[in-house]
């Protein structure tokens, strides 16, 4: 999915290169604040549209960039797929937290994560990641499945790549 995210975004940024500007006016327009709450999302945005001088980053939080509607979904899936590898819950990132943590230490690791991550919303008026802890507390209460094989350490490759 977050490859196929990344391509869609590569793919609508480069149309939204094409476009003639009577069409771009109908374009669908996300504020720069929006953009510049995805670092990855921002810069990729900013070196297709920009030149990857920052000219667009850098520019007021309520101005609006036109974009292709399948750059704006690229974009999306691209944050969408970033929230879930965080290790909160039962997220794909909670569950690659637990296998190479453990039960207690992910619960532990959880716990701190989502403490930093609503304070950093709250300190950065970054509605998107407050959202998410919202519905996360809501929607993730359960306890995780239990792994087939709790009791052996995750090998360093493994530990690794998650």
């Amino acid at each position: 999915g977050l490859t196929v995210s990344f391509i869609a975004l590569l793919g609508g940024l480069q149309l939204t290169t094409t476009v003639d500007p009577a069409t771009a006016q109908l374009l669908p327009s996300l504020p720069v604040g929006y953009l510049t709450q995805s670092t990855l999302g921002g810069t990729i945005v900013d070196l297709v549209l920009g030149g990857g001088d920052g000219i667009l980053i850098n520019q007021d939080a309520a101005t609006q960039v036109p974009l292709h509607p399948v750059a704006v979904a690229g974009f999306l899936g691209l944050v969408i797929h970033a929230l879930d590898l965080v290790p909160v819950g039962s997220t794909d990132g909670g569950r690659m937290s637990q296998a190479v943590l453990g039960r207690v230490w992910h619960l532990t690791f959880s716990s701190l994560v989502f403490i930093v991550l609503l304070f950093s919303s709250f300190t950065s008026n970054n509605g998107v990641l407050l959202g998410f802890l919202l519905v996360n507390s809501f929607t993730q209460r359960d306890m995780e499945i239990p792994c087939r094989n709790e009791v052996d350490k995750v090998e360093l490759p493994r530990a690794v790549a998650a």
